[in-house]
C-alpha cells in the first residue's frame, strides 16, 4: 500500500512540475477571465460602460506596444461575435486597444509580468444594437486576446453575453 502511495505522490509531483515548467517557458502571454459588469447596457448610451477584468502573465515581461507603432500593433483585441454587423461601421468585428504604458522599473529584471487588467467598454463608443435587428435588444460576446511586443499571441477567452437594449 505504501508503495502505491509513493508512486501516486511521485506522479503528482512530476505532473505538477511539468505543468508549471511549460507555463513559465511560454513566450506568449497568458490571460484568464475574472469577471464582467454589467451585462446589460443601452445602445450607444453615454452613461453605460461594461467593465471586463482579466489576469495577465507574461514570462518575458514585454507587454505594452508603443502607441506610435503600426496600426496592427495593438495590445488587446476584442472580436465581436456578431461580425461586421452594419454598413455604417458603427459596429466593427474587432475592437483594438492599448495597455497603458508600463514603466520599466515596475517589473524586476528576469521576472514575469503579472497583474490584472480592466477594460472599460463605453456603450457610446463600442456597444450599439445592430441595424438589422428586429428585436428590442441585441446580444454580443467578445473573444479576447492580447499580443506582446514580439507579437506573441496569448490564449483566448470569451466573455459572457452582453445585452444591448434599444
Amino acid at each position: 500500500m505504501r508503495g502505491y502511495l509513493a508512486i501516486l505522490a511521485l506522479t503528482l509531483l512530476i505532473a505538477a512540475s511539468s505543468c508549471s515548467k511549460n507555463n513559465s517557458d511560454s513566450k506568449a502571454p497568458q490571460i484568464a477571465f475574472i469577471g464582467m459588469q454589467p451585462n446589460t447596457v443601452r445602445s450607444g448610451s453615454g452613461e453605460d460602460t461594461v467593465f471586463i477584468a482579466f489576469n495577465i502573465t507574461d514570462a518575458n515581461a514585454d507587454i505594452g506596444n508603443p502607441q506610435t507603432q503600426a496600426p496592427d500593433s495593438f495590445d488587446i483585441y476584442l472580436i465581436d461575435s456578431r461580425g461586421a454587423a452594419d454598413t455604417t461601421n458603427i459596429v466593427t468585428d474587432t475592437i483594438k486597444l492599448y495597455f497603458p504604458e508600463i514603466p520599466g522599473e515596475a517589473v524586476p529584471p528576469g521576472k514575469p509580468l503579472e497583474g490584472m487588467s480592466m477594460i472599460s467598454l463605453l456603450a457610446a463608443k463600442y456597444l450599439y444594437s445592430r441595424e438589422d435587428s428586429l428585436r428590442t435588444r441585441d446580444t454580443v460576446r467578445f473573444e479576447v486576446f492580447v499580443k506582446d511586443k514580439a507579437m506573441n499571441v496569448s490564449n483566448r477567452f470569451t466573455t459572457p453575453d452582453i445585452y444591448i437594449e434599444r
